[in-house]
């Protein structure tokens, strides 16, 4: 008997972790102030079909975890966050202090994005384009990336860039979380 109602109990309490512990969706559809980077790229990342999945970890030293996780733009933290998202010193200063991170665990060029959100005056499209250039002039090693993309939900952008079936299912996991989401560039690495 007691092993039954130990049984019962131990299930009850995983079943109450696991709807407590679901990510909550941007009903808002606008990627909007309401959130945080952080929270939009665990919805987004919720939101891939679980069969393209696979193994990420993501933010600073301070935040890091297996998952999208806060990356606190400052200055100790600048040159993690470059060399991860090929960054130049002029984009970073461009950055607002939210911002978040996900990459493969074995190789980051197969898939690295964020969530940022850039400064009061900022122009997206010159942000995506100097994005883009940087992008096509890395010297890459341990594989090469196939696309990089800028996308638009809101307040926020999400960058990234790696293999083509990872950037494409990124995408959808956009559009599923904010349909008003747009493409400001997507395009093939060279």
């Amino acid at each position: 008997m007691k092993k039954i109602v130990c049984v019962t109990l131990t299930t009850i309490m995983i079943l109450l972790l696991l709807t407590g512990c679901g990510s909550k969706k941007n009903d808002s559809g606008s990627g909007g102030s309401s959130t945080s980077a952080e929270a939009l790229l665990q919805d987004i990342w919720g939101a891939f079909n679980e069969k393209d999945q696979f193994a990420v970890s993501g933010g600073d030293e301070k935040n890091a975890a297996q998952g999208p996780a806060r990356f606190e733009i400052n200055a100790d933290n600048a040159e993690t966050f470059q060399y991860l998202l090929h960054v130049t010193d002029e984009m970073y200063a461009q950055l607002e202090n939210d911002a978040a991170t996900m990459q493969h665990m074995m190789n980051t060029n197969t898939f690295s994005a964020a969530v940022v959100k850039l400064k009061s005056g900022v122009d997206t499209k010159s942000f995506a384009d100097s994005y883009q250039q940087e992008l096509n002039g890395q010297q890459w090693m341990c594989g090469f990336p196939d696309k990089m993309l800028v996308l638009s939900l809101g307040d926020y952008l999400v960058i990234g860039y790696g293999k083509i079936d990872n950037m494409d299912n990124l995408q959808k996991a956009c559009a599923k979380v904010d349909s008003n989401c747009s493409i400001v560039i997507e395009a093939p690495l060279a």
